[in-house]
Formats: C-alpha cells, structure tokens, sequence
C-alpha cells in the first residue's frame, strides 16, 4: 500500500511538472532566455523531489496505522479481546479501531458471563450428584440382592463419569485447555457403554449387540470417548430400530468405532446438517451429535455419517 501511494502521488507530481514546465521551457529556449530556462529545470527537479518527500510521508501516514489495525485485528481473533489501537488521526481508520475495540469488550462480556454460567451448572449439578451417589452407597451397602446392588454398582459408575465430564467441561470454559489425556482401551470403554444401555434397549424391546477385540488402545481425555458413544447410542435408541451394532476395529493409521442400526435412517435434507447444532427431526435437543463432533474433533479425532440408509455413524481415532 505504501509503494502504491508513493508511486502515484509521485506519478502525479511528475506529470503536472511536464505539463507545466514543457512549454515553460520550449518558450525559454526559443526566445534565448537562459536564466529562464536555468529556473525551470531547478523548480522542475525541486518539485519532483518536494513532491516523492510528500508521497513518502503520505504513505507511511496511511499505512502505518493500517498495519496496527491489521494487528490488532489478528489480535481479537486469536482471543486477546481487550484490545486498543491507537489513535492515527484518520477518521475512518479511527472508526474501524473503536468498532473493534468495542467487539472485543461485547465479546469478553460475553465470554466471562458463559464462564460463570458454567461454573454455577457445575457447582449446582455436583451438589445433587454427590447426595445421589452417598444415597447409592447406601443402598448397595444395605441391600443383599444382587440384583440391587449390580444397579447401584452400576448406577454410581454413571454418576462418576457424569461428574468426571463435567469437571472435563468446566475445565475447558474457564482455562480454554484441552484436559489431559491418557491411555484408553477400547474394549473397557465399550463394555462399560454395553452395561449401562443394555437395559434401556431391552427396555424398548430392541437388541444392543456389541463387538470389541481386545488390545485396541487410543490416547484420549478421560471422558471424551465414553460420552461419543453414548451419544450414538443413545441417538439410535430414540431416532433408530430394529438391533443396534457397536462394533470396534482397528484401521490404517488409528482406531473406527460404528454404529448402526435397522431403523429408517437420516432423511435426504437432514443429513448434510446433521452435526449443526439445533438441528432435530423434532424428537431432540438438536446438540447431542454436534458436541460429540466437536469434544471429538478436540482429542484429535472425527465423527462423521457415513451411511443414511440404514445409518451408519464411525468414529476415527488416531493410533498411539
């Protein structure tokens, strides 16, 4: 940009000097008036020169304060929001560096008041979680059926890795940090999913059949995988039918967990925005599949609809 003021304005400078100094000095050599034509050629020069000095200043004038619009622009989206720019004494680039420092306020606002909703769910969901889990361990230290105390067994499993996630959620909306991640084999991970929604698909009257060999492993945060395949699974006991197939395997370069179902599949105009959050056939919350994707997306992994028709959802895990 700076090339491109200098250049013109000096272009400029230079044509209104042939103009005007041309015929000034055809004139002076015609009629022999040398001190005239000595005048011309030493005003021409010291216009040209005056002239690239003022595009000089010009340029930088206009540039500068547009490279630290620039940068404070790239600022604001890589997260710092309390941003100023300063003051060139152009009105319009002016106008641009408030509208943005006024963004970056509404936007970190924003943020804090997420921030503290998120904590006071966490602090209001871990109240309850805990009094549940005290009562479960009552109950299974009390009860000497098997049957209860297999349930409450079960039941306080759920409740850790509830609190677990959002430990994990509350995590990443104050610090913006990934949790830390460890070792997870898969076939633990998915038996643990087949304990807690067997009966839930028995209960609906379908079948949940489940295929995981061992020593498939995956480097992920604690809760990440557990909470994608309960989403899919419990995606496919509301929106699908018939049996419900979980099945791990290993693939070049990582892990492909899917799962399917014999139900009517994901419609035509659905499926391209099936990640988009609020997006429902109207029998859900629009959000389970979308936060799978990104806490997913996340640990380094993908989920994505390869199949309609019957569905067909897989997961793709890097290898270790």
């Amino acid at each position: 940009m700076r090339a491109r003021i200098r250049f013109s304005t000096t272009l400029a400078v230079s044509v209104a000097v042939v103009l005007l100094g041309v015929p000034m000095l055809v004139f002076g050599i015609l009629t022999r008036t040398w001190v005239a034509v000595v005048l011309v050629v030493l005003g021409s020069v010291g216009a040209v020169v005056v002239g690239s000095w003022l595009a000089s200043w010009q340029a930088r004038r206009l540039s500068e304060p547009m490279v630290f619009l620039a940068a404070t622009a790239e600022q604001l989206g890589s997260g710092q929001l309390r941003i100023r720019a300063p003051i060139s004494g152009i009105e319009e680039i002016d106008l641009v560096a408030e509208e943005l420092a006024r963004s970056g306020d509404r936007m970190a606002r924003r943020l804090n008041l997420e921030r503290r909703f998120a904590s006071d769910a966490s602090h209001q969901l871990r109240t309850p979680l805990t009094a549940l889990s005290m009562r479960l361990e009552e109950i299974e230290l009390a009860s000497n059926q098997p049957e209860v105390k297999e349930e409450a067994r079960i039941s306080l499993e759920q409740i850790h890795r509830l609190a677990a996630t959002i430990d994990e959620l509350l995590g990443r909306t104050r610090h913006g940090a990934l949790p830390p991640r460890r070792q997870l084999a898969v076939a633990d991970v998915v038996s643990q999913q087949e304990e807690e929604w067997r009966p839930a698909f028995a209960a609906a009257g379908r079948q949940l059949v489940v295929a995981a060999p061992d020593g498939l492993t995956v480097t992920a945060s604690h809760g990440t995988l557990p909470q994608v395949i309960a989403t899919l699974l419990e995606n496919s006991l509301v929106h699908g039918g018939g049996t419900t197939t979980l099945r791990a395997r290993s693939a070049q370069g990582g892990i492909v967990i899917e799962v399917t179902d014999q139900g009517p599949g994901v419609a035509d105009s659905l499926a391209p925005h099936i990640f988009e959050r609020s997006v429902t056939n109207g029998r859900g919350t629009g959000l389970g599949l979308a936060v799978a994707r990104d806490v997913l997306a996340a640990d380094g992994g993908r989920l994505e609809l390869s199949r309609r028709r019957p569905p067909l959802f897989t997961v793709f895990l890097p290898a270790n």
